[in-house]
C-alpha cells in the first residue's frame, strides 16, 4: 500500500492529462497577466498624477501678499516647526503623459542657491547637464518631461509652455526621481513662500499655518494637494478598480466552472480509487492537493511572464516617450494573488460538496 501511494502524487494526474492540464494552465496564466498589467497601468497613471506628492512632503507653500510681505515671513520665521524661508515662484509646465496632458509643479527661484536647496529637499538625482547658472534663464526637468517633449538638453523651451517671465528657457540638466516637475532661476515675482519645516514636525507645521491663515489666504500643503487630486481623481479611481474586480471575477468564475466540469467527470477515477484502498479524506486531500500546485505554478508563470513583458514594453514603448511604467507593484501583487485563493474557494468547495455526498459504489455499478 505504502508503494501506491507514493504514486499518487499530485502531478500525477497533470502528466496524465496534459492537454487538459495546459488549456487550465494558459487560462490562468492569462487571468493573472490580465489583471497584473491593469493593475501597472493604474500604479503608473497614479504616480504621474500625483508625482508633485515628493514636494509636499517636504515643504509647503505660503502665497505671498502684496503687502506686508516682509511681515509674513518674520511669522513664519518665528514658528518652532520652521526652519528656513525661501522666495519663489509656482509655475507649471505639461507633461505630455499617455494619459493626456498633466500639469506638473515648475518652481522659480531669485537664487540659484536656493533652487539646489529646494531640488535636495526632493531627493532627486541630477543625471545630466549642471544646475542653472546666473548668466541667462535657464532650468532643470525631470527627464520624463524631457521625453514626452522631446526635448534635449541645450534645447529652449518656449515661455508659453513653462509660463515663465523670459522669452524661454534653455535645458541645462536633467534629473531623476519621484517630483516630475522642474526647476528654473531667473524669478521675477517672487509670489510665494516656501516654508521648509524641521525634521519630522512639517505635520505640525501645516497643522500651525492652517490654523494660522486666513479665509483668502493662499496655502498649498502636503493635505490640500492630496485632498485636491483624491477629489479629481475618485471618478477615475473608482472605474479603474471596478474594472480590476470585474476582470478578477469575471475570470475566475468562467475558470472554476470549466474546472469543475473537469474534476466532477473524474468520478470513475475517484470510485477506483475509493475500491482499492482510498478513503474519502485522502481523495479530497489529493484533489486540494492538485488544485494548489496548480494555482500556485500558474500564478509564479503569469506573474513573471506579465513582469517580462511589461519590462520589454517599458524599454521600447513607455520609456523613450517618457511615460513611467512600474513593472512590480505591491498592487499588482495583491491583486493578482487574489485570483488562486478566489479560484481555490470556487472550485474547492463544490468539489468538496461533491464528494462528501459521492457514492463510489454507485459510481463503479453504472459503469459496470
Amino acid at each position: 500500500m505504502k508503494s501506491s501511494v507514493k504514486l499518487l502524487t499530485p502531478t500525477r494526474y497533470f502528466r496524465a492529462n496534459i492537454k487538459a492540464t495546459l488549456i487550465i494552465f494558459m487560462a490562468l496564466m492569462f487571468a493573472i497577466s490580465c489583471v497584473a498589467f491593469i493593475t501597472s497601468i493604474v500604479v503608473s497613471m497614479l504616480f504621474v498624477t500625483k508625482s508633485d506628492l515628493a514636494i509636499y512632503n517636504q515643504v509647503s507653500f505660503v502665497g505671498k501678499p502684496l503687502t506686508d510681505g516682509d511681515k509674513l515671513v518674520e511669522e513664519l520665521k518665528s514658528y518652532p516647526e520652521s526652519n528656513q524661508i525661501i522666495e519663489a515662484s509656482v509655475r507649471r509646465i505639461d507633461y505630455i503623459s499617455l494619459f493626456g496632458s498633466i500639469a506638473k509643479l515648475l518652481i522659480a527661484t531669485a537664487s540659484n542657491d536656493d533652487l539646489k536647496r529646494l531640488f535636495a529637499l526632493t531627493g532627486a538625482q541630477l543625471i545630466s547637464g549642471r544646475f542653472p547658472i546666473d548668466s541667462e534663464p535657464e532650468g532643470i526637468f525631470h527627464e520624463c518631461i524631457l521625453k514626452s517633449r522631446k526635448v534635449k538638453l541645450g534645447d529652449r523651451i518656449p515661455c508659453d509652455a513653462c509660463e515663465g517671465r523670459a522669452a524661454y528657457y534653455k535645458v541645462v540638466g536633467s534629473f531623476k526621481g519621484d517630483f516630475m516637475g522642474g526647476f528654473i532661476n531667473k524669478s521675477v515675482n517672487n509670489d510665494w513662500l516656501v516654508v521648509v519645516g524641521k525634521d519630522g514636525q512639517l505635520d505640525a507645521l501645516n497643522k500651525r499655518l492652517e490654523d494660522n491663515s486666513k479665509q483668502d489666504a493662499r496655502l498649498l500643503t502636503r493635505v490640500r494637494y492630496e485632498e485636491k487630486k483624491d477629489k479629481e481623481l475618485a471618478a477615475a479611481l473608482f472605474l479603474l478598480h471596478l474594472v480590476v474586480a470585474v476582470v478578477v471575477v469575471s475570470l475566475t468564475l468562467a475558470i472554476s466552472a470549466f474546472i469543475c466540469v473537469v474534476y466532477l467527470q473524474r468520478g470513475e477515477e475517484f470510485g477506483i480509487l475509493f475500491a482499492v484502498g482510498y478513503n474519502r479524506a485522502f481523495i479530497i486531500k489529493l484533489v486540494l492537493k492538485e488544485l494548489a500546485l496548480l494555482f500556485c505554478c500558474a500564478w509564479v508563470v503569469g506573474y513573471a511572464t506579465n513582469c517580462a513583458a511589461l519590462w520589454l514594453m517599458n524599454v521600447f514603448l513607455f520609456d523613450c516617450k517618457g511615460q513611467p511604467l512600474f513593472v512590480f507593484t505591491k498592487s499588482g501583487l495583491i491583486n493578482t494573488m487574489a485570483i488562486p485563493i478566489f479560484m481555490l474557494i470556487c472550485t474547492g468547495v463544490p468539489i468538496f460538496y461533491r464528494l462528501m455526498r459521492w457514492d463510489p459504489i454507485a459510481v463503479i455499478e453504472r459503469k459496470d
